[in-house]
């Protein structure tokens, strides 16, 4: 078992998806809701469930922690599972010593965040130049995810299409993304 740990919005599940798929492997994506029950003995039903399902479709990345790790067995079809969380702190011991390793995603640095809203903004047209825009955000965006980073471009981009009152000749200009600039200050505290 391997734990992505980190806050929510860095792309552990984006990891997953994208080692699932590099090594060829199926991925079955699961949350804590999709194995609560209503009642005594339904979540270790689904649990086996899920489980029965990652080794018939083996070789699989599993996409959250389970009860089943002990059912795994060498010399049974392989399974690998992957969990991710962004609440270490509360996972049982017990389970976290059955892990093989446990990496932490964290936050963007500043070069990353600058990278990531450049990516953001490619393919769209801006009235300022878009590395200038991605220089400017990624110093006021220090505690900002890559979701966070995704929404603010998103929401910019909005406002020029409302300021511009066309979603064909929209140009977001540097006033779009000052107009969460509220935001950008509070998030950071």
């Amino acid at each position: 078992m391997l734990l992505l740990y980190g806050p929510s919005g860095t792309g552990k599940t984006q990891i997953a998806r994208t080692l699932s798929n590099e090594g060829g492997l199926s991925f079955i994506g699961c949350r804590t809701s999709d194995i609560k029950a209503g009642w005594l003995g339904h979540s270790a039903q689904k649990v086996r469930e899920l489980f029965a399902r990652a080794r018939a479709q083996a070789p699989c990345i599993v996409g959250e922690l389970s009860q089943q790790l002990d059912g795994i067995h060498r010399s049974g079809p392989a399974v690998f599972v992957l969990a991710a969380t962004n609440r270490p702190d509360v996972i049982d011991p017990a389970i976290l010593s059955r892990s093989v390793e446990q990496i932490e995603i964290g936050l963007p640095d500043q070069e990353q965040r600058k990278q990531l809203i450049a990516v953001f903004l490619s393919g769209v047209s801006c009235s300022d130049e878009v590395s200038e825009i991605a220089e400017g955000l990624s110093q006021l965006t220090t505690n900002y995810s890559g979701r966070d980073l995704q929404q603010l471009v998103s929401r910019a981009i909005l406002a020029a299409v409302k300021r511009r009152g066309s979603a064909h000749t929209f140009r977001p200009q540097w006033s779009d993304f000052e107009s969460f600039e509220t935001h950008l200050t509070t998030k950071e505290q």
